[in-house]
C-alpha cells in the first residue's frame, strides 16, 4: 500500500506539471499571434516608407490623425458598452452555450464585483482578443490595415482588462494610473455607478466620455423599449416591472 501511494503522488505531480506547461505554451502561442498581428501595421508602414511620411505630417494631417485616434477609442468604448448591455439584459444562465459562457459569469460579477479579478489576462479577455484578431485579418485582406485599425483592435482587446483594473486599482500598472490621471482611460469612480441602484447605467468600460452622453440621452432605456418587448429580459428586475410578461 505504501509503495502504491508513493507511486501515485509523483505521477499526479507529473501530470500537473505537464498541464501547467501546456497552459504556458498556449499563452505563449497566443501572445506570439497577438504580437505578430499587432506588428503587421508598423512593419508594413516601415516597408512602404510611411514612417517618414508620418514624421513629416503638417498641422492639418496631425489634427486629422489625432481626431481619428480619438474616434477609434470612442468607437471601442461604445461597442464595449453595447456588448455589456446585451450581457446584462438578454438571456439567462440556462440559455444554450451563452448561458454558461457569458451570462453565468456576468451574474456572479454583479453579485460580487471583484469575482473576476482573480482571472488571468487570457481567461478574462480571450473572446475580445479573438474578435480583434479577426478584425485585423479582415482589414489586412481587404487592404485597410493601418494604425487606426490596430489602435481600435488593441483597445478593444484590452476592454475587459481595463474593466478589471477598475475593480482592482491597486493592481493597475503605473502607465494605466497615468492614463487615469490624464483622463484618457475610465477610472474606478467612473465605473462605480454601474454597480449601484438597478445596475443599468454606465455600461461602457474604456473611456470616461461615452457613458455620460448615453446615460443623459437615456440611450439604453430607448433601446430597451424597442427591443425588450419582443425578446424579454428575465434577469432585469427594472424591465420586468415595465413588462411583467418578460419574467418567464
Amino acid at each position: 500500500m505504501d509503495t502504491d501511494s508513493d507511486a501515485v503522488v509523483p505521477e499526479s505531480r507529473t501530470r500537473a506539471g505537464f498541464t501547467r506547461l501546456r497552459l504556458h505554451a498556449a499563452r505563449i502561442r497566443c501572445a506570439a499571434c497577438v504580437c505578430v498581428c499587432f506588428g503587421a501595421a508598423p512593419t508594413r508602414a516601415i516597408a512602404a516608407g510611411e514612417t517618414r511620411a508620418l514624421l513629416a505630417w503638417d498641422g492639418p494631417k496631425l489634427v486629422v490623425g489625432i481626431v481619428a485616434c480619438v474616434l477609434a477609442l470612442l468607437a471601442v468604448d461604445f461597442i464595449s458598452g453595447f456588448v455589456h448591455w446585451c450581457e446584462d439584459t438578454f438571456g439567462s444562465e440556462s440559455t444554450p452555450i451563452l448561458g454558461r459562457w457569458i451570462i453565468a459569469p456576468n451574474v456572479v460579477h454583479h453579485h460580487d464585483a471583484t469575482a473576476f479579478v482573480a482571472k488571468g489576462w487570457w481567461a478574462s479577455s480571450w473572446d475580445w482578443i479573438l474578435v480583434g484578431l479577426v478584425v485585423l485579418v479582415v482589414a489586412a485582406i481587404t487592404g485597410h490595415l493601418g494604425p487606426y485599425v490596430v489602435l481600435f483592435t488593441m483597445a478593444g482587446s484590452s476592454a475587459n482588462q481595463i474593466h478589471k483594473w477598475n475593480h482592482a486599482p491597486a493592481r493597475a500598472p503605473l502607465a494605466v494610473r497615468a492614463l487615469w490621471t490624464s483622463g484618457v482611460l475610465q477610472r474606478p469612480a467612473h465605473h462605480a455607478p454601474h454597480h449601484g441602484g438597478d445596475k443599468n447605467t454606465a455600461y461602457c468600460v474604456v473611456t470616461p466620455f461615452v457613458n455620460p452622453v448615453l446615460d443623459r440621452l437615456r440611450f439604453w432605456r430607448g433601446l430597451e423599449r424597442i427591443v425588450v418587448p419582443f425578446t424579454g429580459a428575465p434577469r432585469r428586475e427594472d424591465l420586468c416591472a415595465l413588462w411583467p410578461k418578460n419574467k418567464s
